[in-house]
């Protein structure tokens, strides 16, 4: 709880701090901000998302192997993601 808790207020914060410098005197500061609250809001979650498939998982297989098995679809986007690029 406290995982999601923490990421849907860095999701929530360039609501926030747009609200709070509107008129813009520096737009890529804003841009720049924004994109930072985004990326660090995604470990949060990333960890919620983790931690809610292992518990799922471990209701269908074995406590053993539902570590390895948590992580699969996190390493396919990874591996997703910088072949990508």
């Amino acid at each position: 709880m406290y995982s999601i808790t923490i990421a849907i207020s860095f999701f929530v914060m360039p609501v926030i701090y747009h609200h709070l410098q509107y008129p813009y005197r520096d737009l890529e500061k804003i841009k720049e901000r924004s994109h930072k609250f985004m990326i660090f809001g995604l470990i949060p979650a990333g960890v919620t998302l983790y931690l809610a498939l292992e518990i799922a998982l471990s209701l269908i297989v074995g406590r053993e192997i539902v570590f390895g098995l948590a992580a699969i679809p996190f390493l396919l986007v990874y591996i997703l993601v910088k072949k990508r690029k």
